[in-house]
């Protein structure tokens, strides 16, 4: 399945179906992912800082 460019009409199958605007979703997703990320640093903050420490340790390599 492609994305329709702006202003273009949907294919027949699609009418009826709602159409979501991705960038308001994706920004959505983002905010209740960070929640959930900072839930989990909150319950584990050792494992957290374990993670963090080897990502940058990896992105400096």
């Amino acid at each position: 399945m492609r994305a329709l460019a702006p202003g273009t009409e949907p294919p027949a199958e699609f009418e009826g179906d709602e159409l979501i605007d991705i960038d308001k979703v994706e920004g959505r997703v983002r905010a209740s992912s960070l929640k959930e990320i900072g839930e989990i640093v909150e319950k584990y903050p050792e494992g957290a800082l374990s993670i963090v420490s080897n990502l940058l340790y990896q992105g400096g390599s």
